[in-house]
């Protein structure tokens, strides 16, 4: 008998599709010969010829796996390092599901993956450490959110890897680490003393364990003193005056796309992905002020309010530069929240 339905299998499998047929499609069209040019070139080079690329080692994972799908599928030229971004982003939204799918309608879950897909300046470039980045950080806050949940000490640890095996997509995505404050509201909710430290020390371990896994990679790929002497021309380029990365000039732009966000929580006339940043904030404001009492949305407006506000830090240009890739979850988070509110 027809239903007029579909079943939560069917609806995931829709949604999952039109996810991948969307940037896929969007994939097809357009080429910029700077940033894609450069990515491009590393995955060329990173087995043949890997000091010619020397510089992108501050993005080693990302020019790693690259380079792997280039000795794969690089006789199909650019087209297919925008269907492995089309990858990318359907894995992100079905672990974005699994997270979020228990606590929000499916319908939410839909329209706020796809808003947040809206959000992109650039439309879908080929594969990069901002769509690596992206995927890995939504697994290890997947594994995050349920330790928290069920007091377990093996997804924290593999929580705790990714995020040192993340470090590796994007120097600046050390800066996740302050995710382990979320084990504050787990106390809070009930965690035990014991408990909590017991978590604690699995995420430190599944760090290290992250950490030490990519460093062997480097070091059998012959990669490892490459490494070392980009760090410290990366090191040097943050107290440079001409340079992108210094300091200063990074502090200024990161605070200058706050300000456009605090404007747009005012009056909502900005772009999508400003606007974006300034409902998920209101939302989270919400969650913690007024539902606080329920545990499993505080965790997620914790999640939600880290990776909007620190995963920017680093990139040249603020939320500008990488806000778009922070709001995989904020967009699901706010057609939840407030359309519970509705």
């Amino acid at each position: 008998m027809w239903k007029p339905y579909l079943s939560e299998r069917s609806f995931i499998f829709v949604y999952l599709l039109s996810v991948f047929m969307l940037t896929t499609l969007l994939g097809l069209q357009g080429f910029d010969m700077c940033d894609e040019g450069w990515v491009l070139t590393g995955y060329q080079q990173i087995f043949d010829a890997p000091e010619s690329v020397q510089y992108l080692f501050l993005y080693y994972l990302g020019e790693y796996a690259g380079g792997v799908w280039n000795l794969l599928f690089g006789q199909f030229g650019m087209v297919s390092f925008r269907l492995l971004t089309a990858f990318c982003l359907t894995a992100t939204a079905y672990v974005t599901y699994r997270m979020l799918r228990p606590y929000f309608g499916r319908v939410a879950v839909f329209a706020g993956f796809f808003w947040s897909l809206l959000c992109s300046h650039y439309g879908i470039m080929v594969f990069y450490h901002n769509y690596l980045t992206t995927l890995i950080t939504a697994i290890a806050v997947y594994f995050l959110f349920q330790a928290l949940m069920n007091d377990s000490a093996n997804k924290m640890f593999l929580s705790g890897m990714l995020l040192g095996v993340n470090v590796f997509v994007r120097l600046p995505n050390l800066s996740l680490i302050l995710l382990i404050a979320l084990l504050i509201p787990y106390r809070m909710y009930g965690g035990t003393a014991r408990n909590t430290f017991r978590l604690f020390w699995s995420t430190v371990l599944g760090f290290a364990a992250g950490v030490s896994a990519v460093l062997l990679l480097m070091w059998v790929s012959g990669h490892a003193g490459l490494f070392a002497g980009v760090i410290a021309d990366g090191i040097s380029a943050t107290s440079d005056d001409s340079s992108t990365h210094n300091l200063g000039v990074m502090l200024s732009r990161y605070l200058a796309g706050y300000v456009l966000v605090a404007r747009s929580s005012m009056v909502f006339l900005a772009d999508n992905m400003h606007a974006l940043y300034a409902l998920a904030t209101l939302a989270c404001a919400y969650v913690l002020i007024w539902r606080r009492r329920e545990k499993a949305y505080v965790y997620l407006a914790c999640i939600v309010l880290v990776c909007m506000y620190v995963m920017p830090l680093g990139s040249d240009w603020g939320i500008d530069n990488m806000g778009e890739n922070c709001l995989w979850l904020a967009g699901v988070f706010v057609t939840g929240v407030f359309g519970d509110i509705c």
